[in-house]
Order: structure tokens, then C-alpha cells, then sequence
């Protein structure tokens, strides 16, 4: 079945360092070696749900799942990251898979660690008043 192909690429994750930048990785490498699956998968319009209820759709569930749970109860705000970051890279898979951009696989990586590093940088940045 094409989402169990599809969860394959996300049982390699390496749930190490730079887990958040793996997980993208692994979202783009699919995109990149099976670019039709990807748009089926991802690119019709048969969802149209909302974003948390999308993410855990059958399609989606297991790029969460990929993430090991400690990360979203030791912080709940590593939830939003996350998201953040499954946009971001859907994007750029998007962009890839259309023809719409042409870049290294390194440059991808690159561009993913610099955006988690803005994100948990933004999120731990304090307001004027003195708050997360």
C-alpha cells in the first residue's frame, strides 16, 4: 500500500540530534524518489481539514510518530516547532517536486536547521514584558 511505502522512509529517522531536521529530511527524500506518490499523497485536495486534524490523519500520523512523545511533553511549545517545521519542508518538497526550484540536497538541510534554530531561538525568546 503507498502509505505504508511512504511510512518506510520515516522508520530510518534518526531520532538523535537534529531530529526535527531527520524527520524534514526524510519528508523531502520521499518527495524526491517518489515524486508521484507525493503529489497523490500530499498534494490533492481531498483533505481540507484542519492543520492538527490533518497532521494526524492516516497519511500523517506516522511523521509525529517518528517523533518520540518526550519531546512534546517536555515541552509543549516543541509541538508548534514541529508543525512549523512539517510546513516548511512540505513546502519545499512541493517546490521540488513541481520543478519550481533545483537545490543540493546539503542546501535543504542547511535551510531546515537554519529555520529550527530561528524557531526555538523565537520561542525562547522573551516578550516585552518579561514572559516566554
Amino acid at each position: 500500500m503507498a502509505g505504508d511505502y511512504h511510512t518506510a522512509y520515516f522508520d530510518k529517522v534518526n531520532t538523535g540530534k537534529n531530529l526535527f531536521v531527520n524527520v524534514g529530511m526524510a519528508y523531502i527524500d520521499f518527495a524526491l524518489e517518489e515524486p508521484h506518490l507525493f503529489r497523490l499523497l500530499f498534494m490533492s485536495d481531498m483533505f481540507g481539514a484542519e492543520l492538527g486534524a490533518y497532521m494526524q490523519g492516516d497519511c500523517n500520523e506516522h511523521i509525529t510518530g517518528a517523533v518520540p512523545e518526550r519531546f512534546f511533553s517536555d515541552s509543549p511549545e516543541m509541538k508548534s516547532i514541529f508543525m512549523d517545521m512539517w510546513l516548511y519542508a512540505h513546502g519545499i518538497a512541493a517546490l521540488l517536486v513541481t520543478n519550481q526550484i533545483t537545490t543540493e540536497r546539503d542546501e535543504i538541510k542547511n535551510m531546515l536547521q537554519r529555520v529550527f534554530l530561528l524557531l526555538t531561538k523565537a520561542e525562547n525568546k522573551e516578550d516585552d514584558h518579561g514572559h516566554r
